[in-house]
């Protein structure tokens, strides 16, 4: 078993947050899962600020393994390697309509009311953003970092987007 900091057979160093996304994102996908459960005991049930907590954890990560990715392609590391992140992206990108559950706002939440009224649109940006992030991963399987290099400005375009769309500013 490799440690996250440990160079692979390669010989090759992967960055520490691409490496941390991914598991990070299992331990969210299960927390996710968890708040979106009926288990018999309702006091079990996460209350909305976990929801809220735990996508904002996901988001923070997502944008430093999109960040760490497209600093190793411009210093011209093999986007191959790149992959696992990008793999990462997709995965949570496919779920993050389950990390919106209805009555997961408030004051801890930058989230628009524009998600749950327009909930087709939101979903929709999520898929795209998705299927971005599958192109972005065949991009970095193919290892041509110019093809990398572009689909990464499309993904961030798409996701971008969707920031525009759905999350309230800081101001």
């Amino acid at each position: 078993m490799r440690l996250l900091n440990e160079p692979s057979q390669g010989g090759s160093n992967m960055s520490r947050p691409v490496t941390l996304f991914s598991c990070v994102l299992a331990c969210a996908s299960l927390s996710a899962m968890t708040a979106t459960a009926q288990p018999a005991n309702k006091a079990a049930i996460a209350g909305p600020n976990d929801v809220i907590s735990t996508r904002q954890i996901m988001f923070h990560l997502s944008a430093a393994t999109f960040g760490e990715m497209k600093e190793a392609a411009d210093a011209g590391s093999d986007v191959r390697h790149l992959a696992i992140g990008a793999n990462g992206l997709v995965r949570w990108a496919r779920s993050i309509p389950a990390m919106f559950p209805r009555g997961s706002t408030g004051p801890l939440s930058r989230a628009r009311p524009e998600i749950w009224t327009n909930r087709a649109d939101f979903e929709a940006r999520a898929a795209a953003y998705q299927a971005a992030a599958e192109q972005l991963a065949l991009a970095a399987q193919g290892g041509d970092r110019a093809a990398f290099l572009e689909q990464w400005q499309a993904t961030r375009r798409v996701c971008s987007g969707c920031h525009d769309a759905y999350r309230a500013s800081t101001s």
